[in-house]
């Protein structure tokens, strides 16, 4: 099977689907365009994908969890990625402490 290219229909139907949950990004892109795309090794323009999901939602690296690109918790040393959601991050309590 070859590579396809995502419409941005599709594009905006896989962000709306993750957004929230802890779905696979693979699982979804095979759900929105029908099988046709096994995953994100099957999508011709992964890159302009990955660009607009980037801006959008994040998945959280401790729970796992689709988040509102926003809602990255603040930068610390032992994670200066701030690929951790709000909820997971460092309570305020513990930052003043």
């Amino acid at each position: 099977m070859g590579l396809i290219t995502l419409t941005q229909e599709q594009i905006n139907e896989i962000i709306s689907d993750l957004q929230g949950t802890c779905q696979s990004l693979d699982k979804v892109i095979y759900d929105v365009t029908e099988g046709a795309a096994n995953g994100l090794n099957e999508v011709a323009n992964w890159m302009q994908f990955c660009d607009v999901l980037d801006n959008i939602i994040f998945m959280c690296a401790e729970c796992g969890w689709w988040c509102e690109a926003g809602d990255y918790a603040e930068v610390q040393e032992d994670n200066p990625d701030g690929d951790v959601c709000s909820d997971c991050g460092p309570d305020e309590e513990e930052e003043e402490n």
